[in-house]
């Protein structure tokens, strides 16, 4: 009886374990495969940090003065692209509280 346990068991494995190879080697590496779900968020995430300023207001206003021109807005990539609309009052400068709103609401 325990040699045709033995024998059965040998068996089994010798005929499971080339499913077993097979099936292995279709699965995904670790870390190689992301589920949908999970690479929707990373998209999301990328695409909210891609629509606000890269800078703060204070690293852009460097000579302090309380405002940043258009000069100033080009080290930031948001800024400069929308420098315009945040500029709320047409003035060719965007303060800190024009930059805090428009910031905010983008």
């Amino acid at each position: 009886m325990k040699r045709f346990a033995l024998t059965l068991s040998t068996v089994v494995s010798v005929l499971l374990c080339p499913l077993a190879i097979a099936q292995a080697s279709r699965a995904p590496a670790m870390g190689q495969a992301q589920p949908q779900a999970e690479r929707e968020m990373e998209t999301q995430m990328m695409r909210q940090q891609a629509q606000r300023p890269t800078s703060t207001f204070d690293q852009l206003d460097t000579k302090h003065l309380g405002y940043v021109t258009t000069t100033d807005a080009k080290k930031d990539p948001w800024l400069s692209k929308n420098f315009k609309h945040c500029d709320a009052n047409g003035d060719g400068q965007v303060t800190r509280a024009e930059f805090t709103t428009c910031a905010g609401n983008e």
